[in-house]
């Protein structure tokens, strides 16, 4: 939305209501009709192209050490973004546990929160991932 649609003014209510029905709301309306010969289709689950999951394979190729917690009917993992130089610990995950959310400025959040540690979390009940949330910058 915001690729596209990034007001340059503030607008009263009133307007800035007009527009987003009249240009935001209608044109997503007319690129989802199926009447439509080009439309977009609308997804309730996340469509994976081969690209991702050759890169997911690789990836995973890679032995990365991953911690797991079980909360409940849940997984939570933990592991260290490419940034980081050493290999995860559980005092690590202790640490950034305890800080998250108390950073005071958006530069400090990423320069320190926001590229260290991942957090993915998995429900039991998740057969094909679409609750399942992860912190890492692609998804977050």
């Amino acid at each position: 939305m915001k690729k596209e649609h990034t007001f340059r003014e503030r607008l009263p209510v009133g307007k800035f209501l007009e527009v987003l029905e009249n240009a935001i709301v209608k044109k997503w309306s007319n690129e989802r009709d199926p009447v439509n010969p080009n439309y977009k289709p609308f997804y309730m689950k996340p469509q994976y192209s081969t690209k991702v999951w050759t890169e997911a394979y690789q990836w995973a190729k890679l032995e990365v050490k991953i911690l797991e917690e079980k909360n409940g009917n849940q997984s939570v993992f933990y592991l260290a973004s490419s940034q980081m130089k050493q290999n995860i610990s559980a005092e690590m995950v202790r640490s950034h546990e305890n800080a998250y959310l108390k950073w005071t400025s958006f530069d400090e959040y990423k320069t320190e929160y926001s590229n260290c540690i991942w957090k993915v979390t998995v429900s039991a009940s998740d057969s094909d991932g679409s609750v399942s949330t992860c912190s890492c910058p692609v998804f977050a």
